[in-house]
């Protein structure tokens, strides 16, 4: 018996992270930065650490009713009774530094759609002083405080335009109003341009070469100089996707671009234009729906990692995986995507996906190593409550 324990725990020690399911993400330590991209195939919400242990939720989607329209729906994780609200709640919860103290610093959503900040499906429960019905982030929010919370238009909503009379986009309203007015958290506008809205609240002066860019929202762009109209509104304005936050952030040699659903190549082209060079890793735009992740923002960026938020047969779009992501039309450098809850119709419908995809469901960890240098991808597995890394790639350098 003891000839047999030993022999495991030689196999423990030298297979690799990807075939071990008892691995943990090991805990986050200052100068690591983390972005986390929480899977429940219901909508998109991404949690960061900073460097110095500041803390950021982007986005938390709830689609309650996901796959009762024209596109099946992926399977939900890690159950079809959590709802994503509370998933999103818990594992944030988990990985929280302790310079936090339980809250988060900054919440930003990207845009008014309910795949990112929560439906108003019948059945959910309500705030019972703000009288807002609680879902995505304001369901996380009843889990876990919020300091600031940041979306494309407070406190000057276009009330009068279609789509802020649609009964999730008054919820929206009305939770930012009660929050902003009763001191739960300070409500923010999007700053195009700016490197200070979002700043590292505890070491700042730690960390000189950390740099968050406010680079788009409403379907304007920063060039670098002043603020651009990608768009002819005497003809068409942008419409909620193109109107995403978008932001370009940078940590001693590493680059991260995430855009929400921003898409259409007038806005994505000039934003990498903006960037202007490699980058380490990025957001797929828009779930890699239709029209989207355009060659020339590809060849100007060259990501080397691309993570794509999944939840139907239409996300990503076959399309885009053939003609603009797995071909060499935008760049023929190394690439890795990482799907979150990507449906099996879509391996079907393009069988090579089973073996380009670096993952295809989990939660999905880019951890860059102190200064800036190095980071891994770390895929954890989105259906146990320890959530155990079932894959581990790099380190790769950073350029």
């Amino acid at each position: 018996m003891k000839k047999y324990s030993i022999i495991l725990i030689i196999l423990a020690a030298v297979l690799p992270v990807s075939s071990c399911k008892q691995n943990r993400l090991p805990v986050w330590k200052e100068g690591m930065m983390d972005i986390h991209f929480i899977s429940t195939a219901r909508g998109e919400c991404a949690y960061y650490v900073l460097p110095d242990g500041t803390t950021m939720m982007i986005d938390a989607g709830e689609c309650i009713s996901a796959g009762k329209g024209k596109y099946p729906a992926s399977r939900q994780r890690p159950d079809s009774l959590t709802r994503p609200s509370d998933a999103y709640a818990r594992y944030i919860k988990h990985f929280m530094p302790p310079v936090s103290k339980d809250s988060l610093d900054y919440v930003v959503l990207t845009h008014m759609h309910i795949d990112h900040m929560g439906n108003t499906d019948r059945g959910l429960s309500t705030d019972p002083e703000g009288g807002f019905i609680l879902t995505g982030i304001s369901a996380v929010n009843d889990k876990v405080p919020f300091r600031t919370v940041i979306d494309r238009c407070w406190p000057d909503y276009p009330i009068s335009e279609p789509h802020f009379k649609k009964k999730s986009t008054k919820n929206w309203l009305q939770y930012m109003h009660f929050g902003d007015s009763t001191g739960r958290f300070k409500a923010e506008k999007f700053e195009l341009g700016s490197t200070r809205q979002i700043a590292l609240k505890h070491h700042p002066e730690k960390y000189p070469d950390f740099k968050v860019l406010n680079i788009a929202v409403n379907g304007y762009y920063w060039d670098g100089e002043k603020v651009v109209d990608a768009y002819d509104r005497e003809v068409e304005g942008p419409r909620e996707n193109a109107c995403s936050c978008c932001n370009y952030i940078t940590y001693g040699d590493f680059d991260w671009y995430t855009g929400g659903d921003n898409h259409q190549p007038q806005m994505e082209i000039p934003i990498a234009k903006t960037i202007g060079h490699k980058i380490e890793a990025m957001k797929a735009n828009h779930h890699m729906a239709w029209n989207t992740m355009d060659t020339l923002m590809l060849a100007i960026l060259q990501p080397r990692v691309i993570v794509s938020v999944s939840y139907d047969t239409h996300k990503p779009w076959i399309p885009v995986l053939r003609e603009n992501i797995y071909s060499e039309a935008g760049y023929s450098g190394p690439k890795s995507v990482y799907f979150l809850g990507l449906h099996p119709d879509l391996l079907e419908q393009m069988p090579e996906l089973d073996e380009n995809a670096a993952s295809k469901d989990g939660h999905v960890v880019i951890r860059v190593l102190p200064g800036g240098k190095k980071y891994y991808v770390y895929v954890l597995d989105d259906c146990d409550p320890e959530y155990r890394v079932v894959k581990r790639d790099g380190p790769f350098n950073c350029e």
